[in-house]
């Protein structure tokens, strides 16, 4: 880089000094497994590994407000290579028809021949200049060489197959071939014709072929046909012979068969056989006679029934009239002539019922219970439902509501894991895995629980941020003071940064080795390079206008995404994209965010609706994770290397397990 920088020195010498602040250009060097890039101007590079696309060049083009041909390739970048990466360098034109997210999406839906047509095509027809180059990282595979086969016989060179001259071997694959494309060619026509030709009939005859072999085929059958008879024929007569004992041995009541001249013989074979060895006539009869005698029975109900009925009616008549004589007769026998009157004379009854039969009595018993029994249980249904009429209403229950009762994907936590009790907890950072509670005058490690007070010239922390490339923690007092703190020596050092005055800081976010400033009253975005002893000179990072005013959570990937309590914006690029996240029945309020490079899920703190909720990269709703302790968070980070969460609250910081 530095000859490069000579030449281009000595063209400006020259003269040449047209090209000085239109230069873009990227060089990228391979060696081994390892990739260095350097950037001039306005070119990319990207990385895409485990479908997530970075951004290598971002920020390795000089920053000089000037340019200087000495500066042209000032920065160069290093990494590692894996297998299956897939590299592309390209002109920042292409984002005039794609943005970030279509070139990631569209390098992960096609296959490497189809993504390289799709870029050809798109650039060829949308723009006039514009460069891409593509490079696949596979894992070099060594050929296989080939066996050599010796001949372990020995060799005898004065005998006569050292003369010999093998005969030519033919090429017989052609003819295989041919032979073989014929018989399916026979297969095929067999079937199109419907199955004609050479076909296999397997119903218990073995394996006839049609082809020369009908007379053959039509002998089998008709024995098979002939045997079958035979054995139906069998089966019948012992059947008859069976269903003949099991009815002979029958007990029935003697009943006076006809003559055997009168027995019909309409579908019987005529034999000399005696007409009790005829099971369908003897039961044929005895139908007959036990079918007239119930319907000489039933026939007789109504008669006894009026035959009681006129007994009955008989007797309170004789008594009735015999009664209203006694009782004119003699006034001084009325209490007594009265009783008699009302009670009937059971020695009457007990007569009446020993004239009856069997039938008889079940029939009065029946309708004197039902004279007892009906008034009975007609009083007790009306005072059932007399007592339904003066039963009070039930008071009506109030209606519970469930919290996101109609929201898809919710989880519902029975409760939450307390890991750690303090105080003035304000906020909780992943830092390579390991978390740390963060409150107004120390750091915890809540793995080990040791704990490291923040230096004394410190005010209170107010905004804390993670950078896992240094594996340091950020931290920003009430007034704009940057400190870090190094988890291993557990030291605190102070961090130059030149940050605006009376300006307040809204957020706080980390990207690779930049630290990034939200600024609230200007609506500016401060990128900040990583220098020693601190930061460097602050860049804009923001191209187009953004209200931050209300900017509660950010989280950076390859984009930058900022919660407000109402949206969730993404940026790139300085520019605000399309995002619209999937909405929920209860709407959804977003306070803080979290996700980090190489993440393709974005997750969210809803305190209003006590919920996190996971959406994918494309803003679809995976999961809501609901309790109501998580309306008391104020900060939030997920372990998505354990599928834990910790939300942290003023005074406690808790957790649970996420799918």
């Amino acid at each position: 880089m530095h000859k490069a920088n000579l030449a281009l020195s000595k063209l400006a010498e020259h003269g040449n000094v047209k090209w000085i602040g239109k230069f873009n250009a990227l060089v990228a060097v391979i060696e081994k497994n390892n990739l260095h890039l350097s950037q001039a101007g306005t070119v990319s590079a990207f990385l895409l590994r485990s479908k997530s696309m970075t951004d290598l060049s971002e920020g390795l083009a000089s920053g000089e407000t000037e340019p200087h041909p000495l500066k042209t390739f000032v920065n160069v970048s290093s990494g590692r290579l894996e297998d299956d990466d897939k590299i592309i360098l390209t002109t920042d034109s292409i984002f005039d028809i794609f943005s970030f997210d279509e070139i990631k999406k569209s390098s992960l839906r096609f296959p490497e021949e189809k993504f390289v047509q799709f870029l050809k095509t798109a650039l060829g027809n949308e723009l006039e200049q514009a460069a891409v180059l593509l490079v696949d990282m596979q894992k070099k595979t060594e050929p296989e060489r080939p066996v050599i086969r010796r001949n372990d016989a020995a060799a005898n060179a004065f005998s006569q197959s050292a003369f010999y001259k093998a005969p030519a071997q033919k090429n017989l694959a052609p003819k295989i071939q041919k032979e073989a494309e014929s018989d399916a060619e026979r297969e095929d026509r067999k079937k199109r014709s419907g199955g004609a030709g050479h076909i296999y009939i397997k119903e218990g005859f073995g394996e006839i072929s049609r082809r020369g072999g009908a007379r053959e085929f039509l002998s089998e059958l008709g024995k098979k046909v002939v045997s079958k008879k035979e054995n139906l024929q069998g089966s019948v007569r012992n059947s008859g012979r069976l269903l003949s004992e099991k009815f002979s041995n029958i007990s029935m009541p003697k009943i006076k068969l006809p003559s055997k001249s009168a027995v019909p013989t309409a579908g019987y074979p005529v034999r000399d056989t005696p007409a009790k060895k005829w099971p369908a006539l003897r039961i044929k009869n005895y139908a007959r006679k036990y079918s007239q005698a119930a319907k000489n029975t039933f026939s007789r109900i109504p008669e006894s029934f009026c035959d009681i009925a006129r007994k009955f009616s008989r007797m309170r008549q004789n008594q009735a009239s015999e009664k209203a004589k006694e009782i004119f007769g003699s006034i001084g026998e009325k209490s007594k002539k009265a009783s008699a009157f009302v009670l009937p004379d059971f020695s009457k009854i007990r007569n009446l019922f020993s004239g009856m039969d069997r039938q008889q009595r079940i029939y009065a018993g029946l309708i004197v219970a039902a004279i007892l029994i009906v008034p009975f249980l007609g009083l007790k249904i009306n005072d059932y439902f007399e007592g339904k009429k003066a039963a009070p209403l039930p008071e009506p229950i109030a209606e519970v509501l469930i919290p996101l009762a109609e929201d898809k994907n919710v989880r519902r936590l029975e409760s939450l894991e307390l890991v750690h009790s303090g105080s003035s907890f304000t906020n909780i950072v992943n830092l390579n895995g390991k978390i740390f509670s963060i409150s107004q005058s120390e750091i915890i490690d809540l793995e080990s629980k040791e704990s490291s007070s923040v230096p004394e010239n410190f005010g209170e922390t107010k905004l804390a941020a993670g950078m896992d490339d240094l594996n340091i923690i950020f931290l920003i007092d009430t007034e704009n003071k940057l400190i870090s703190f190094s988890p291993v020596p557990k030291k605190f050092q102070d961090n130059a940064i030149a940050v605006p005055e009376n300006s307040e800081i809204a957020a706080i976010g980390t990207y690779l080795t930049y630290l990034y400033l939200f600024y609230s009253e200007n609506n500016r975005i401060y990128r900040y390079p990583r220098a020693t002893g601190g930061f460097g000179e602050a860049s804009n990072w923001l191209r187009s206008d953004l209200d931050l005013s209300r900017v509660s959570g950010v989280a950076i990937s390859e984009n930058i995404f900022l919660a407000d309590g109402n949206n969730i914006l993404k940026m790139f690029r300085g520019n605000k994209e399309d995002f619209s996240p999937e909405e929920s029945a209860t709407e959804i309020n977003p306070v803080r965010i979290y996700t980090r490079r190489n993440l393709a899920e974005i997750y969210i703190l809803d305190k209003e609706n006590s919920r996190i909720v996971k959406f994918d990269a494309d803003g679809k709703i995976i999961s809501q994770y609901y309790h109501s302790e998580i309306s008391q968070a104020v900060d939030f980070t997920i372990d998505t290397e354990n599928n834990t969460a910790y939300i942290s609250t003023s005074t406690e910081i808790k957790s649970f397990q996420i799918n």
